[in-house]
């Protein structure tokens, strides 16, 4: 679904922060990129959906409609299906299906493909003045024109479609409830949320429970595997705890000094095979103080 070619990226105070970064994520995977602070995890997740530009190399996502620039995943099919449950009309018929590098893209397409993209950080990055289904319907700017996203009148399918999505994370009744009134695990909820109203395919996670208590992150990273399963909604997350990545990806990226030195399907091996892996990319032997979870 996504292939990384050769990404490197060098800030202008000389940092290299990527390295000849290769690297392929595919449809439906749960991806937790482990590594020191500063090793180039945010970077190499930002390089994505471009929010930081690379400085050399490419990013492709598979199966885009050279049309429209929509993402449709490995499985047209299934895909095609599922947006016509929707109320989406497609028909495979009109597809036009291309690898596209979104390194190139510029403009109007690029803000279509971003769109296929949810994001949500450390700081939940949600406008706390506004009620949670403004900004839950924040996701669906794309989909709509600019006079209606700059009045905040958006049509009732937008809305069903926003009811939906924080009925996913449990957090309905707190639908017109100002965003300033809600607990960090909340106002994370309503990100997730957000990026459940976007459509997006791909789920990017910069650090999403640093800021949270351990019974809220782990409530928090329950729905964002809910999502990632039901949903199809291929997720690839920041982490600083080990156990997390072991209790919730489906395959671990090392990173370290901007380069991946680590790669490995969590279901291939035992927890405590791969916490004696990530010396190569800790430098050092994990100990209990990093892992709490089981086996």
């Amino acid at each position: 679904m996504i292939k990384l070619v050769n990404v490197s990226k060098t800030y202008k105070n000389g940092t290299e922060a990527l390295k000849n970064i290769n690297l392929e994520i595919y449809e439906g995977e749960f991806v937790a990129i482990l590594g020191l602070s500063g090793a180039g995890k945010s970077t190499l997740l930002r390089t994505i959906n471009q929010i930081i530009p690379v400085s050399s190399g490419n990013i492709f996502f598979k199966n885009v409609d050279h049309n429209t620039y929509k993402m449709y995943g490995d499985n047209p099919d299934k895909t095609i299906e599922n947006l016509n449950s929707k109320g989406i009309d497609v028909k495979k018929e009109d597809l036009n299906l291309v690898d596209v590098d979104i390194t190139k893209l510029k403009g109007r397409k690029m803000r279509i493909m971003r769109s296929h993209i949810g994001m949500i950080f450390q700081s939940f990055n949600i406008i706390k003045r506004m009620s949670v289904i403004q900004n839950v319907l924040s996701g669906r700017v794309a989909y709509n024109p600019t006079w209606r996203t700059i009045l905040g009148i958006f049509p009732e399918k937008d809305k069903q479609i926003a009811y939906r999505a924080l009925k996913k994370v449990d957090i309905l009744e707190k639908t017109y409830s100002r965003a300033n009134e809600l607990s960090g695990g909340q106002m994370q909820r309503v990100a997730i949320a957000r990026s459940l109203a976007q459509q997006a395919n791909i789920l990017l996670a910069d650090e999403p429970v640093a800021s949270l208590d351990p019974i809220t992150t782990f409530e928090v990273m329950e729905y964002i595997k809910k999502v990632n399963v039901e949903d199809g909604i291929t997720t690839i997350a920041n982490l600083h705890h080990v156990d997390l990545a072991l209790k919730y990806a489906t395959r671990i990226v090392g990173v370290r000094d901007g380069k991946i030195v680590y790669d490995i399907e969590v279901n291939s091996k035992k927890g405590t095979d791969i916490i004696d892996d990530l010396e190569k990319v800790y430098g050092r032997p994990i100990g209990n103080q990093d892992y709490v979870g089981e086996e």
